[in-house]
């Protein structure tokens, strides 16, 4: 017997548990319509950078959020195909990437008409 048989099932479209109460669909219907917001205004700003396109750090930082708010979206975009990792400019086999604020590498997106390719 489940520890806990009634519990709800984890709703995987969302990330949040649904307990059935009407406050929760609420919470998760405006999470998701924030969640879908943040992604498209994330797609336009990848857009307008073109073929230099954006890292998640940049991206964060153009919009005014923190970037632990703005990867998820990426992934989102990168699964739907609707964006994808710019390649180097010299041997295009590697994905180009920038350094951060830390260090770090990280990736650039692009839409893939931006997308540099073989000749």
């Amino acid at each position: 017997m489940p520890i806990n048989s009634d519990a709800r099932p984890y709703n995987t479209a969302t990330g949040l548990g649904d307990t059935g109460r009407v406050t929760s669909k609420k919470a998760a219907a405006k999470a998701a319509g924030a969640a879908a917001e943040r992604r498209e205004a994330a797609f336009a700003r990848i857009a307008d950078a073109g073929v230099r396109g954006l890292t998640g750090s940049e991206l964060a930082a153009a919009m005014n959020l923190q970037p632990g708010s703005v990867r998820p979206r990426l992934t989102e975009l990168f699964n739907a195909g609707r964006i994808v990792v710019q390649k180097r400019s010299d041997d295009l086999r590697g994905n180009l990437n920038r350094r951060n604020g830390q260090g770090s590498l990280e990736n650039v997106w692009v839409l893939p008409k931006f997308q540099r390719r073989a000749p």
